[in-house]
């Protein structure tokens, strides 16, 4: 499932879109326009990639890219020429053998990146510790992973109000407070936030603004 981030940004003028295999587009909004009950196609994908996140921005933003084995790279989204509905888009991202995107959002002011894993190990962190990078690069270190922590499942910016709802692969859904998450360094590991019955792991997650009452 694909979800499209736009919460952060008012007036937006762009598209972004990531794929799992790090190929990246930015698309002005205007060329969505019209569209009909037949859709329209905005990105041509390599066979077997798939497009991992949409994220809304202004024109002007920073975004935070991170993927499964833990690795996360900060870049201004004008490293990202706007381009076409046709165009294939570009590199935004070398990943390790075997890692892909899970999530990218914008950088905004009084938010933190949220981490899940697998085993329901959680953790914020500050985009501060994130430098700004060139489009291209493997980025850094994002969550200290091991198997008692299992591969990054989503990273959502968040603010200290929000809820995470999240579902497990058996179907178990689970709801706790953003601020219940502990705020820990790049690097960390990370703390157990939800307690998983054995053989389950964590699938997905929505971010709830309480304030809003609305999903991310």
């Amino acid at each position: 499932m694909v979800t499209m981030h736009g919460r952060a940004v008012e007036g937006a003028e762009y598209a972004f879109f990531i794929t799992k295999n790090g190929t990246a587009k930015r698309l002005d909004l205007s060329e969505l326009k019209n569209l009909t009950r037949a859709g329209r196609r905005v990105l041509g994908l390599d066979e077997g990639d798939e497009i991992a996140e949409i994220v809304l921005t202004s024109g002007d933003d920073h975004l935070l890219i991170v993927t499964a084995q833990g690795q996360a790279l900060r870049v201004h989204e004008s490293e990202f020429r706007p381009m076409g509905r046709m165009a294939r888009g570009v590199r935004a991202m070398r990943l390790g053998q075997g890692d892909y995107v899970i999530g990218c959002d914008v950088v905004a002011e009084g938010r933190w990146p949220l981490l899940l894993s697998e085993k329901g190990v959680g953790k914020r962190t500050r985009y501060e510790e994130f430098a700004l990078r060139h489009r291209g690069g493997s980025g850094v270190i994002v969550m200290n992973l091991s198997e008692k922590t299992g591969m990054i499942v989503g990273c959502w910016s968040v603010a200290e109000d929000d809820e995470i709802m999240a579902i497990t692969s058996r179907g178990r859904i689970i709801r706790l407070a953003v601020s219940d998450t502990p705020v820990l360094g790049r690097t960390a590991m990370g703390s157990i936030i939800m307690r998983l019955d054995e053989g389950d792991i964590l699938a997905n997650a929505s971010v709830v603004n309480t304030k809003e009452g609305e999903d991310e």
